[in-house]
Formats: C-alpha cells, sequence, structure tokens
C-alpha cells in the first residue's frame, strides 16, 4: 500500500486543522499529474504542459481561511506540448485536465468498476498537432474551497473489500473531478477484531463502527458543484 499512500498524499489535502494545504511542493504536484496523465493518455500526456502554482504565504489555520483553488486552461505557444493546464494544486490541475478531455476531445471519465468502463477516449489525436487549440483563455475558481467526496454508509458496500488497484483508481478518478478532502474512513483499526476468522467480516464491522460517529451536519450548507 505504499505507492497507494504516496499517491494519495500528493493528490489530495489532509483535513487536520493547521494542515489545509497539500504538503507537497509544486513541482511534486506537477510530476504527479504528469504521471496520472500518463496513466490515461500514454505517450499523448507529453503533449499538454501541466504547471501547479501553490498559494503564497503559511497555510491556513481555519478552513474559512482557505483560498478556493482554480486552473486555467491556455494555448501554451509551444508546438510540442500546444495546451498548458495550470492551477493552484495538483487536484485543480487534474480537475482542469478532465475538462479539457471532455470539452476538446470530448471523452469522460466516469466512475467504474473495472476502470476501464468509464473511460472513453477515442478521439485523443495521434500527434501534438492534432491537439485542439485552446483559442481563448479559460480561468475557473472553483465555488468552495474544499470538495468532500463519500461518507462511512458508503464505504458500507464494497470499498471495504478493494484491492489497492481499485483504490489507485479511485484515487485519479477523485482528482479528475476536484475531490481534495475525501473521507479516511479506513487505516483506524489498530487493535480492533484481530481474530483471523473476523477477516471477511471486518471492515464490514469498522465501517458500521463509524456510523455510529457521525456528527450531526444539519446546520452545514453544500455547493454541489466544483465551478
Amino acid at each position: 500500500m505504499a505507492t497507494l499512500c504516496a499517491v494519495s498524499a500528493v493528490l489530495c489535502m489532509s483535513q487536520l486543522p493547521g494542515v489545509l494545504r497539500p504538503a507537497a511542493s509544486g513541482s511534486t504536484q506537477t510530476a504527479a499529474v504528469t504521471a496520472l496523465a500518463e496513466r490515461l493518455l500514454g505517450q499523448s500526456a507529453s503533449w499538454i504542459d501541466f504547471v501547479v502554482v501553490p498559494p503564497d504565504g503559511p497555510p491556513p489555520t481555519s478552513w474559512g481561511a482557505m483560498q478556493a483553488p482554480w486552473y486555467e486552461i491556455t494555448d501554451s505557444g509551444n508546438v510540442s506540448a500546444p495546451v498548458r493546464i495550470k492551477g493552484s494544486s495538483g487536484v485543480a490541475v487534474a480537475r482542469g485536465l478532465h475538462r479539457y478531455l471532455t470539452e476538446y476531445l470530448n471523452g469522460s471519465v466516469t466512475w467504474g468498476r473495472p476502470r476501464a468502463t468509464g473511460i472513453q477516449l477515442d478521439n485523443v489525436p495521434t500527434t501534438a498537432a492534432g491537439l485542439p487549440i485552446v483559442t481563448t483563455p479559460i480561468h475557473v475558481d472553483a465555488a468552495a474551497p474544499v470538495h468532500w467526496y463519500l461518507n462511512s454508509p458508503t464505504t458500507v458496500y464494497t470499498m471495504a473489500w478493494w484491492t489497492e488497484q481499485d483504490w489507485l483508481d479511485e484515487v485519479d478518478w477523485m482528482a479528475l473531478h476536484g475531490i481534495d478532502t475525501p473521507l479516511a474512513a479506513f487505516a483506524m483499526e489498530v487493535g480492533v477484531l484481530q481474530s483471523e476468522t473476523c477477516d471477511l467480516l471486518r471492515p464490514l464491522v469498522l465501517v458500521l463502527a463509524h456510523i455510529v460517529l457521525i456528527f450531526s451536519m444539519s446546520k452545514l450548507s453544500f455547493i454541489f458543484r466544483w465551478d
């Protein structure tokens, strides 16, 4: 699971107070988004220039002080990589990549298992010159500073038995859809249900335990769009 932990750390933000910004550097996040694009597009990913520009100054210490993420899609002016996608974090840039894939290449990366069932990228060109150029720059500021995903009940259904590859695919999907604050419903089971006879039921029991701890959200307001 070391690979999964590394990918998650780069592409997703911590939910701990005082650490409300990706800890990875801009170059590390850029490398992570580039690797994500390579998993989707193969060699064609090199025709897109990815740039992560982290916010200046110290990280915010409260949710209210957080800045909303943003991304830009522009013409880079470089014939070997004619499209540039820039943003405030690796997740924001990945969200910009998803928009380019859907609006300019008529593609989609939807939620599916196995992963291949949710990927439609048949219109990716065979040369850099074939990439559609963004003639009018696109700049998007997110409607909210964080983007929540999952809840305790949803992890009961099948996620509790996912493989590492399932989770790697899920992290890619989350990044492409701008999810930067997923619920951490696992990795809290140390010392719980140690009997080997409980291996099959352990994930289910753990998730049900989390459900008991759900706090009231009646006073919270939600925005159901990223941009």
